[in-house]
């Protein structure tokens, strides 16, 4: 073989080699896009699973909330009736008050 011959011949073996190496890349490259697909898939799947379980955490809220807003309710009833009481109780002890202090005076007044 001549050393022109034994050029082409390494030249070939060497494109032959980066042919290999670029096939060997495409199984790899398809793996990665697979793999970012499956992993976008997931997280998807992970969003939806998270969606749904605030969907019943928030419909469980609802539901256990309108027993509570009966005795808020309640309670809230309770609280005005008594201090309806109160201001009742406070403006009669003012107007009285006043009455006696108006008859005090006349005593102190009187000829």
């Amino acid at each position: 073989m001549s050393d022109a011959s034994m050029t082409i011949a390494i030249k070939a073996v060497a494109e032959a080699i980066k042919d290999v190496a670029k096939v060997r890349e495409v199984p790899a490259e398809a793996d990665r896009e697979f793999a970012d697909y499956t992993c976008a898939c997931y997280s998807l799947q992970k969003c939806w699973i998270a969606t749904i379980a605030t969907l019943i955490a928030t419909i469980i809220s609802i539901v256990a909330a309108i027993p509570l807003a009966g005795f808020q309710e309640i309670y809230q009833d309770n609280l005005m009736s008594a201090r309806d009481e109160r201001m009742r109780k406070t403006s009669e002890y003012l107007r009285n008050t006043r009455i006696l202090k108006l008859q005090a005076w006349e005593d102190r007044y009187r000829l």
